[in-house]
C-alpha cells in the first residue's frame, strides 16, 4: 500500500496524472483512464500484484477497481475497462 499512498500524496501535492505516469516506475497506463499501481519492491519468490484504479482528477477521487497478478493481467484490464465504460 506504500505505492498507493505515494501516488495519493503526489496527487494531493499537485502532481498531474500524466506526470506520475512518466516519473513513477510503479504507475502504469492501462488505457481508458485506468492506471495500475504495481507492488514494489518485491519479496523473493513473490508474484507482483497490480492494483487497478481510476483517478478522477476533476472530482479528486481515486476509484479502486480491482487487484490482480501478472498471470491474469489481460483479463483484469478488460474487466476494469468494461466497468469504467458502464459506471464512470
Amino acid at each position: 500500500m506504500a505505492n498507493v499512498q505515494t501516488f495519493h500524496d503526489a496527487l494531493n501535492d499537485g502532481a498531474k496524472l500524466e506526470q506520475l505516469k512518466r516519473e513513477k516506475s510503479f504507475v502504469h497506463n492501462e488505457g481508458k483512464g485506468v492506471v495500475s499501481i504495481t507492488q514494489q519492491p518485491l519479496r523473493r519468490n513473490a508474484h507482483p500484484l497490480r492494483l487497478y484504479i481510476y483517478p478522477d482528477e476533476s472530482s479528486h477521487t481515486i476509484h479502486i477497481l480491482s487487484i490482480g497478478d501478472k498471470k491474469h493481467q489481460e483479463k483484469d484490464i478488460n474487466e476494469v475497462h468494461q466497468f469504467v465504460k458502464k459506471n464512470l
